[in-house]
Formats: C-alpha cells, structure tokens, sequence
C-alpha cells in the first residue's frame, strides 16, 4: 500500500462505503464496485507491465483487478501476475501500516469528491451526446416533413391534371354523342328519303300494271273477234266451194269462168293463211312481251320489299345502337361515381396516417424531452429499433420498386398489345376506306350501272357495319375487363408517399391515353360518317337515274302496245274490207251466170 491511501491513514480491513447495507472494505472495494450496477461507468487503471504470456486456464479472480484512477490521485494496486507472492505484499503492507501516522478522515471525503466530479463531468459530456442525438432526429424529422409537403404538392398538381383530363374526356364525349346523333339524323332523313321514292315507285309500277292488264283484255277481245272471223270466212268459202261445185255439174260451158274463180278463191285463200301465220306470230310475241313485263314487275315488287326490309333492319340496328349508347353512358357515370369515391377515400386514409403519424413523433419528442438521465440506454435501444426500421422500410421500398418495375412491364405490355389491336383497327378503317373511295370512283365513272350492283353494294355496306359493331363491343369488353380488374386490385397502403405519386403519373398516362385513343376512334368515325354520307348521295343519285329509265323503258312500252294495237285494228279492218269485196263481187257474177 501506498500513495493517496498511507497519507490518508488507511489500512488493510478498514471500512470506507457502505453499498447496499454491506461495508466496503480498503482491500475489496474494487471488486464491490465491479459487481454492483453503478449507475455511471468507472474508469480502471491498466497494469503498466501486463503478463506478455497469459495463461488461459487462469480464472477470473487470479486476473488483475482494474482499479479506478483519476487525473490527481497515484493510487496503485498490487498485480498478482508481476508479484506472484501476495503474502510479501500484505506483510509489505502491515509493515507500511504501522510505520504510518494516522490522520483525518477528510482526505477520503477528497477523494471520493474527485470521483463524483469526474462521473458528473462523464454524466454531462452524455447527456450533451443525447442532445446532439435529439437534435439529429428533430433535423430529420423537419426534413420528412418538408418532404411530404413537397410530395402533397405535387399531388395536387397531379389532382388537377387529372381533373383536367376527366374535364375534356367530358367535353369529348358529348360531341361525339352530338356527331353521331347528326349523322344518325341524316341518315334516318335519307332513308324516309328513298322510302318515299320507292313508295311512289310502287304506287306507278301498280297503275302500270293495271294498264298492262287492260291491253292484255284488249288483245284477248281482238284475238276472239278474228278468231270468230276466221271462221265465218272459212264457212263462207265451204259454201262457195257448194256453189260452185253444184254450178259446175249444172253448167259446162261456165268451167272456165268457175276455174277463174278457184284461181282467185286460192289466191285469196293463200293470202288468208298468210294473214292468220302473221296474227298468230304477233300473238306470240304480244304473249313473249307480256311475260317480260309481269317478270320485269315481279323483280320490280321483289327489290322493293327486300329494301322496306332493310329499312326495318336499319331502324332496329340504330334503335339497338341508341340503346347501347344510353347503356355506356350509364357505365361510364357508374365508373365515375365509384372512382371519385376511391378517390375521397383514398385521400382520408392519407390524411389519417399522417395525423397519425404526427401526433405519434410529437409525443415521443416530448417524452424524450422529459425523459431523464436514466433514460439513456432506453435511448439507444429506441436508436436500434430505429435503424431496424429504417432497413425494413428500404426492404420494402426495395420490394415496392419490384413490383412497380413488375407493373411498369406489364402495364407496358398491355399498351403495346392495346396499340397493335389500334393499328389493327386503324388498318381496316383504312381498307374500308379505300375500298369505299374505290367503289364510288367506279360508281362515278360507270353511271349506268346494274340494280345487282346496287344490292351488292348494300350488302358490303352491312357487313362492314357489323364487323364495325363487332369491333367496337370488343373494345369496350376490354376496357371493361381492363377497369374490373383495377377495381377488383386491393389497395397497398405503403407509408412512402412516393409510390403514390408514381401511381398517380401512371394513372395520368394511361388516362391520356384512353382520351387520345379515343379522340382517334371518333376522327375515324366521323370520316367514315362522311364518306357513307357521299356514298349515299351517289347512290341517290344512281336511283334516280335508274327511275327515270323505268319510266322511259314503260313510256316505250305503252306507245309500242298501243301501235300493235291500231296496226292489228287496221290489218282486220283490210281483212274484212277484202272479203267483203269478194262476196260482193261473187254476189255479182252469180246472176250474170244465170242470165247465160
């Protein structure tokens, strides 16, 4: 023993604390300290020859006990690993201890003094690193706070871009709604148009066929009468051939008068046949021609219903498109309500978390504030569990990246698989428009075309309508699908409010894709409303042009039975003039013959 201890007065087995009710001793007070839970760390002094060659069978107790030691005191403990005979040194020690005087207790009052000055120096110097620690995460804490005003900014820019998106989708929708509303219009006007004509049509063709029927009659009266004719000329001639033959036995010497007479009775015989083969083939051709006209009048009465039935088609299509119209309009209001409502709720479940959260670091500030000196190690474990969520919140912003990255490839796949069915569309709008500029090309060029191509026409025109109609409500069942499965999608509440913006922008993008996909659809539609409009227009046209040579073709046809008409009332008349004549004439001859 020696130094601060012998001035001191201290010997071996004196007490000098009382920790816990037990006493501390001079010779085990350093191992009390050790073993007790100090509530400041005690700083021990290194041994200033350490054992080069330790033995590590050596237990804890043979080790050297570090012994506290403060900047002014010289205070030194006997190392058993240098001095390995501890019974020298307590004789040492016995030997110092009677040669000492002893004096007051108050240099031990000293040096435990310097020792709580220094743990209080330790104590402050701590405390000055935990409010160091405090003011780094106040920092922090101002710096996500400045953060997520940023990011609530420019989530009010994207609320607004998106509203203006929503805005002009609104104001797209009902021109095209107007667009197609004026073109259905016009074309309902157009076909009243030509159900009017083919009405009056009709209403000519019956008065033409009424007047075919009465010329019919007519020809069967005349074809009677002559028939009647006939007859009575070939009684007439049997009874001339009576008379003469009873002339000719009666009376010789009038042969030759009587062969004079055969002579002409043949001739006018051979010219009676004639005349009766020349009827009979106008009677056939009369019977030709009139079949014409009733087969021509069938396929006249045929078109016209076959058109009243495409103008019933016509009307049930754009009844059944009008009602798919309301029944889209009524979705799209539906898709509105019930985005606008997530929306809202969206914004709530924010804005309570980050009321949450708030109130959630201020109370901890606080109580960090009031908390205590023995706080400290509670401290450091909250500083851990910290970093712990610092790393499981990089892990799962990590993890969300994937995800988005996954997202971001698919959504990517299906804009492009959207924009190939686009071009796809967009190619046969094109083919469909080509081939209609091609058909009115030749329709223009060939203006007296045939009804036949008229009704092919009419049927491309129908199914290139329903292959339109089939494409769109293919459309439309993908962008459903497309909407149920982003309603049907639960929503990851991730705290990092930067992934919501991310959703936003996407959001935005495919939004403005939608609009500019859709104001293409509606330019290809109104371009295919105006080329269906001229064709129309030509097509009237042709009608027209096809009406008017009816009406020539049966204007033809009336002057043409009105002449065979007249020419056969003056070949009877001439017939009937001549045999008359004759039977006058043989009237004549009859006497004179007798006279003779």
């Amino acid at each position: 023993m020696g130094g601060p201890a012998l001035e001191a007065g201290i010997q071996k087995g004196d007490c000098i604390l009382m920790i816990d009710g037990e006493k501390v001793e001079h010779d085990t007070w350093a191992d009390k300290f050790r073993d007790t839970s100090v509530p400041f760390e005690i700083l021990f002094k290194k041994t200033s020859n350490p054992d080069p060659h330790p033995d590590p069978n050596r237990t804890k107790s043979q080790n050297t006990p570090n012994l506290p030691v403060s900047p002014e005191s010289n205070l030194s403990v006997p190392n058993p690993a240098v001095n390995p005979n501890p019974s020298q040194d307590h004789k040492s020690v016995a030997s110092s201890a009677g040669s000492a005087s002893p004096k007051k207790t108050g240099s031990i009052e000293a040096f435990l003094h310097r020792q709580l000055q220094e743990v209080e120096s330790r104590a402050n110097e701590k405390d000055m690193e935990n409010e160091r620690i405090i003011s780094d995460l106040r920092h922090r804490f101002n710096h996500a706070v400045h953060r997520m005003e940023q990011a609530e900014d420019e989530n009010i820019d994207l609320r607004e871009q998106l509203s203006k998106a929503q805005r002009e989708l609104r104001e797209a929708i009902p021109r095209a709604n107007k667009a197609a509303k004026a073109a259905q219009k016009e074309d309902m006007d157009t076909l009243k148009k030509t159900m009017k004509r083919l009405n009056r049509q009709l209403v000519e063709m019956g008065r033409s066929e009424s007047s075919l029927r009465n010329s019919n009659n007519h020809l069967k009266t005349s074809e009677s009468k002559l028939k009647n004719r006939v007859a009575n000329l070939e009684n007439e001639l049997a009874a001339l051939k009576a008379k003469t033959t009873e002339e000719m036995k009666t009376v010789s010497d009038e042969l030759y008068l009587t062969q004079d007479k055969l002579k002409s009775t043949q001739k006018t015989e051979s010219d009676l046949k004639d005349q009766n083969e020349l009827f009979v083939s106008q009677i056939s051709s009369m019977q030709n021609q009139i079949q014409d006209f009733s087969d021509k009048c069938l396929e006249l009465q045929g078109r016209a219903e076959e058109a009243r039935i495409r103008a019933k088609e016509a009307l049930k299509i754009s009844k059944k498109q009008k009602q798919e119209i309301k029944d889209l309009e009524a979705h799209c209001a539906h898709l509105k309500s019930s985005k606008d409502a997530l929306e809202n709720e969206r914004e709530q479940m924010v804005r309570a978390q980050r009321s949450n959260s708030t109130d959630v670091h201020i109370k901890e500030l606080e109580m960090e504030r009031n908390q205590t000196a023995q706080e400290l190690e509670s401290l450091r474990t909250r500083a851990n569990e910290y970093k712990q969520q610092t790393e499981k919140l990089r892990e799962e912003n990590e993890g969300a990246v994937e995800s988005m990255k996954r997202e971001h490839k698919v959504s990517t796949d299906k804009l492009r698989r959207q924009i190939t069915r686009l071009t796809t569309l967009r190619n046969r709008f094109k083919r469909k428009a080509e081939s209609l500029s091609s058909t009115v090309k030749t329709l223009m060029r060939d203006k007296a075309t045939s009804e036949a191509n008229v009704g092919n026409i009419y049927k491309e025109r129908l199914t290139t309508l329903q292959k339109e109609k089939k494409a769109a409500m293919q459309a439309l069942e993908t962008y459903k699908r497309a909407l149920e499965h982003k309603m049907s999608k639960p929503t990851n509440k991730i705290k990092n409010p930067f992934t919501s913006n991310v959703k936003l922008e996407r959001e935005l993008i495919t939004m403005k894709r939608l609009a500019n996909g859709l104001s293409e659809t509606i330019n290809d539609k109104d371009e295919v409303i105006v080329h269906m409009r001229r064709a129309n227009k030509m097509l009237g046209t042709r009608i027209q042009a096809l009406e008017k040579q009816l009406k020539i073709y049966e204007d033809m046809a009336q002057t043409d039975a009105t002449d065979k008409s007249a020419t056969e009332t003056e070949d009877t008349r001439t017939v009937a003039s001549a045999s008359e004549r004759e039977f006058q004439r043989d009237n004549r001859e009859t006497p004179e013959s007798k006279v003779r």
